[in-house]
């Protein structure tokens, strides 16, 4: 049912929207999307939660018990789109990680993806060499990769990722 949602939210935010980067439209179509997979979408407004500090957002999954994406309103600015799809659509990569129960690109990608974050991104290629350990780089490269990709590349990977299991 999960599969089913999601795919048909895709399809019907596909077809309303002409593919723009980084629109409010997009932000809304991906946020959508994340919570058709069964996760929750939350904008945290309470500038006292610590889980927010430091971050733009975060995702948090721990099966049967919390499934939910956050973005820090302290550190993302609501009102730029480009801002807003930047969090989201990598925390929504964890999303698509957490149905996969691991990183989501094939091995086959993997080299082209660090070329283009080093190349497109070298700020985050640096980030996740400097800021997370060795067992998280893999899937932090990911998401940061993920935020550089046009939208419907971005929704597309989310529902596909979270339609094959």
């Amino acid at each position: 049912m999960k599969a089913l949602l999601a795919a048909a939210a895709l399809t019907a935010i596909t077809f309303a929207n002409p593919a723009q980067a980084a629109s409010q439209a997009d932000v809304e179509a991906l946020m959508k999307i994340v919570e058709a997979t069964g996760t929750s979408v939350s904008l945290n407004t309470n500038h006292f939660d610590k889980s927010c500090l430091g971050r733009a957002a975060y995702y948090t999954y721990e099966e049967d018990v919390e499934d939910i994406l956050v973005v820090c309103t302290d550190h993302v600015d609501t009102n730029d789109p480009d801002a807003m799809w930047e969090a989201i659509a990598h925390e929504a990569t964890h999303v698509a990680q957490a149905c996969q129960g691991g990183p989501a690109v094939a091995d086959a990608y993997r080299p082209r993806m660090y070329r283009e974050l080093q190349t497109m991104a070298p700020h985050y290629s640096k980030q996740v060499t400097q800021d997370y350990a060795s067992d998280d780089q893999l899937v932090e490269v990911e998401a940061f990769w993920m935020e550089l990709q046009h939208p419907t590349f971005v929704m597309e990977f989310i529902v596909a990722s979270c339609t094959k299991n």
